[in-house]
């Protein structure tokens, strides 16, 4: 058996960059402050363990799902390229995600990864993985991640989720051999992460909410399965006079923005 260089070294794998979700690198810096070394990784490579996660005791996955997604592998040098990535983006993203070529890229990237995570194990790694979803946010391609996460359930040694109710449907979930650590730690809040310039009063000047409102927020991306479609036939039940709905968000779903605009018209 291979031996680990260091039984406090971890490889974190997220294709999540950290400039759209803090939360990797926030778990690095709260890992760093125990004293432990955790490396940030987002480059699949091309069986999706990149070789300083080999040399690592610990390999702390997030986001099966878009680990190795054709959009990300083909993407992600936009920036490098000097490219407009949002716009470039959205022209190419459905054409790289096209059913036919996603099944055949993702199904033979998942062979090459399994792979080398099962050997990973085989030379004394560790695997550890955190569920953020069980699959795609919109569904897609149900079937083929459901059984990636079957298949990655089986291999790894424990499953860090953020809520107790996760935790039987977790478990009626795992293969009959797996028998993995699951450990609940709640998800952590981003605060100071974001720049706050601007006190309660002024915002709520600056936006024309009295002080006797009662402000609802919906703030993030829209998304279908967000279920913003519901929110209003929701908030329109209320019947508080004081309370006000405000939505803040950003769309790169621009049909499913026009129903909605449609919907709150």
């Amino acid at each position: 058996m291979t031996s680990r260089i260091s039984t406090s070294r971890v490889a974190l794998l997220s294709a999540n960059p950290a400039d759209a979700n803090p939360y990797v690198a926030l778990l690095r810096a709260g890992l760093a402050s125990a004293g432990i070394e955790a490396t940030l990784l987002d480059n699949p490579e091309a069986d999706g363990l990149p070789e300083a996660a080999r040399r690592a005791d610990i390999v702390h996955l997030h986001w099966l799902e878009l680990w190795g997604r054709p959009p990300y592998h083909s993407l992600q040098h936009l920036n490098r390229w000097g490219l407009p990535g949002r716009g470039v983006r959205r022209w190419l993203e459905p054409a790289l995600n096209s059913p036919g070529r996603f099944e055949t890229w993702r199904a033979r990237f998942l062979d090459r990864f399994f792979a080398a995570l099962a050997q990973y194990k085989a030379d004394g790694g560790r695997l550890v993985y955190t569920l953020h979803n069980w699959g795609q946010h919109e569904g897609e391609h149900e079937r083929t991640e459901q059984a990636a996460l079957d298949r990655f359930l089986g291999l790894v040694d424990a499953v860090h989720v953020h809520a107790e109710y996760i935790v039987p449907e977790l478990q009626a979930r795992l293969p009959k051999a797996a028998s993995p650590v699951i450990r609940v730690i709640p998800h952590g809040n981003y605060i100071g992460v974001y720049p706050n310039t601007i006190s309660r009063s002024e915002a709520r000047r600056d936006l024309g909410i009295t002080n006797d409102s009662f402000a609802c927020l919906f703030f993030g991306l829209i998304r279908p399965y967000k279920g913003l479609e519901e929110l209003l036939p929701a908030f329109a039940q209320l019947a508080d006079p004081h309370a006000l709905l405000l939505i803040a968000c950003l769309s790169w779903q621009r049909d499913f923005a026009r129903q909605l605009a449609v919907i709150f018209a």
